[in-house]
C-alpha cells in the first residue's frame, strides 16, 4: 500500500473540517474533499468527474466522514458513499461521521442533554483495546460538540451482540467505537482539537491503519 494513503474526505459543511483535513495532511496524507449537504432521500447525487474517476479506480485508501450539523438521516449522499465503499478499506467517522457509521448499522441516537452544550470537555474512560488502532488506548479529557450520541447499552463487547464494540465511553455514551470485522472507526469527540488528550495519537493510529501497519 502507498506509504502516503490518499483520503476522500466527506465534508458536511462543518467549521472543523479544515482543522481535521490539516491534521491529516500534516501526517503526509493527500486529501480530496467532497461536500455532502442535507438533501431529501432519493435525490440524485453524483460525484464530481475528477473524484468519480479516482473512486472508480479505487485510488482512495481511506474514507473520512466529517463532523456536521443535524442527524445522519439528513445526508443520503454520505450513506450512498458508505454503501459503495469497499469493506476492507478503512473509514474514520468524527462526531456526525461517527453517528453516521453507527446509525447505518442499526444503532439509534439519543440526546445527550436537554439543550445543546457544545465545546465541552469530558473525561474519557477506556473500555476495550482496539483491534484496528494498533497500541492505541483512549483516556483523559476530550472536546465534544455533539447534541446526539449512542448510549453504551447498545454497544457490544468482542463476543457480545451487535456489529460494533465500545472502545471508550464518556458517561453513558460511546466516545470511541469500532466495527468488529471491518476497519471502521467512529469517534464522537474531536480528535483534531488540542483539548482532546489522545486525539493526536488516535489520528496517528488511523494513519498507520491506512498504511496497513495494523491490519491483520
Amino acid at each position: 500500500m502507498n506509504s502516503h494513503p490518499r483520503i476522500l474526505f466527506v465534508d458536511h459543511a462543518d467549521s472543523f473540517s479544515d482543522n481535521l483535513i490539516a491534521a491529516l495532511q500534516a501526517r503526509g496524507c493527500p486529501v480530496d474533499r467532497i461536500l455532502s449537504l442535507p438533501a431529501p432521500e432519493g435525490e440524485n447525487l453524483s460525484l464530481p468527474p475528477h473524484i468519480a474517476a479516482l473512486w472508480s479506480a479505487r485510488a482512495y485508501q481511506a474514507l473520512v466522514l466529517s463532523p456536521g450539523p443535524l442527524i445522519p438521516e439528513s445526508y443520503p449522499f454520505t450513506k450512498r458513499l458508505l454503501d459503495e465503499w469497499p469493506e476492507e478499506r478503512p473509514v474514520l467517522g468524527v462526531c456526525l461521521g461517527h453517528q453516521m457509521l453507527l446509525w447505518r448499522d442499526g444503532y439509534t441516537l439519543g440526546l445527550v442533554a436537554d439543550r445543546p452544550v457544545h465545546g465541552r470537555l469530558e473525561n474519557i474512560e477506556s473500555v476495550n483495546p482496539s483491534r484496528w488502532l494498533k497500541d492505541f488506548v483512549d483516556g483523559g479529557f476530550a472536546a465534544f460538540y455533539n447534541s446526539w450520541a449512542v448510549h453504551v447499552s447498545q454497544m457490544g463487547s468482542e463476543s457480545g451482540a451487535g456489529t460494533w464494540r465500545l472502545l471508550s465511553r464518556s458517561g453513558d455514551f460511546a466516545a470511541l467505537a469500532e466495527h468488529k470485522t471491518r476497519p471502521r472507526i467512529g469517534v464522537q469527540y474531536h480528535p483534531e482539537s488540542f483539548s482532546s488528550c489522545r486525539g493526536a495519537v488516535l489520528l496517528d493510529a488511523f494513519v498507520a491503519l491506512m498504511q496497513g501497519a495494523a491490519l491483520d
